[in-house]
């Protein structure tokens, strides 16, 4: 397999390098498995930070995954890119799906099957037509609840959340 050179719009360096670092393999594995063992890797390491039932289970999957990519491969420095690009782009203002932006780059969205992703600038306006009438629940009560439609990656959430934000709420 020969890596191939995909364009990736991210919108900090961080971003970027996390994309860049995840295409790597992708001349000695296929890029959607490095991307699911990335994902699976990040879940087992979240999951063994706050619970403890079946904390060994996952120590051993999370060394699996590091043996079957004979350690060439740093998991570990991509969660820490991707939480960095997460807080990067939070202390910009923006609440961006990072994660959905690589899957659509590296070309695993499956129209065939259905699984389409909402662009950005739709989800913004889509927020901005829904949240007029949700803003005087505050005075309400102290939350909110919102549907997304699409339960996809929480694309349309994330604008809402933003939108929220440049309002001045949190």
């Amino acid at each position: 397999m020969k890596q191939k050179n995909r364009p990736f719009y991210g919108k900090t360096d961080t971003e970027k390098k996390l994309f860049q670092r995840l295409c790597t393999l992708e001349g000695r594995y296929r890029i959607s498995e490095v991307f699911r063992d990335f994902l699976q890797y990040c879940a087992h390491f979240i999951s063994n930070l706050v619970d403890g039932v079946h904390r060994q289970e996952r120590r051993e999957a999370l060394e699996e995954l590091n043996q079957k990519y004979e350690r060439r491969f740093n998991f570990h420095e991509c969660l820490q890119l991707l939480a960095r690009a997460m807080q990067e782009n939070q202390e910009c203002g923006e609440l961006r799906d990072v994660l959905g932006a690589i899957f659509e780059a590296i070309g695993l969205s499956n129209e065939r099957n259905g699984q389409f992703f909402t662009p950005e600038n739709i989800s913004r306006m889509m927020a901005k037509m829904m949240i007029g009438n949700k803003v005087q629940e505050f005075t309400e009560k102290p939350y909110i609840t919102v549907s997304d439609p699409c339960i996809g990656s929480g694309r349309m959430l994330l604008a809402f959340a933003n939108e929220l934000q440049e309002m001045g709420y949190n």
